[in-house]
């Protein structure tokens, strides 16, 4: 372990634990009518009913999804779902700071995480019901992995994958395939973007094939 490791970790840990205070202090807030809307529709999920022909699609299929595995461990009253967000919300800190530090070291792993932390909307959303968070935090993992994936081959094929997971959840997280493509020609060789289309095309044949009457 390198020397300066243990104290970056340290800055780190204090920027996300920072972060889930100020974002603790939501979880009790009054619903917004977007987050009724969705805890109904997990309620009514839990309860049999179908997604597309009893359940309305707010959003694609991911997001619903993610609202019934959280609620498997977590409960589905609003203030465990919250909680599920926020943690969610800090993993994407941690995520800032591992795709930042391959880029420009420790200091823009840390400046990535605690601008995040504090950038307009993330901490508003960040302990609500609303797949814009978890969306982002998804297509920040699929950045990131492309990034690892110049040492490690295969985390490509896991980075289209992401991407893909991504925009199941919030369509917008098309965005970050922008990077990650850049990443892909950057490599100068067809098989870098072989595998993050396998990885990506995998993921959607799998929707298409489980939501074929949704979608």
């Amino acid at each position: 372990m390198r020397a300066g490791l243990p104290l970056e970790l340290g800055c780190l840990a204090l920027i996300v634990a920072a972060a889930a205070a100020v974002y603790a202090r939501s979880l009790h807030s009054a619903l917004s009518y977007d987050e009724g809307n969705y805890l109904a529709s997990l309620d009514a999920l839990r309860h049999g009913q179908h997604l597309g022909s009893d359940v309305f699609l707010d959003q694609p299929p991911g997001w619903y999804l993610l609202l019934q595995g959280l609620a498997v461990p977590l409960g589905q009253g609003f203030v465990q779902i919250r909680v599920g967000m926020l943690v969610l919300a800090l993993v994407g800190l941690v995520l800032a700071w591992a795709a930042a530090r391959t880029l420009g070291g420790p200091a823009a792993g840390l400046a990535a995480a605690a601008m995040l932390a504090v950038a307009p909307p993330y901490p508003t959303l960040a302990a609500t019901v609303e797949s814009d968070p978890p969306s982002t935090v998804l297509a920040l993992g699929a950045i990131a992995l492309a990034l690892y994936a110049r040492q490690r081959p295969w985390l490509w094929a896991a980075s289209g994958a992401t991407l893909a997971l991504a925009m199941s959840v919030k369509l917008f997280a098309i965005v970050a395939g922008l990077p990650i493509l850049a990443l892909v020609a950057s490599r100068r060789q067809f098989r870098p973007f072989l595998l993050a289309a396998a990885g990506f095309i995998a993921v959607v044949l799998a929707f298409l094939i489980a939501y074929q009457h949704v979608l």
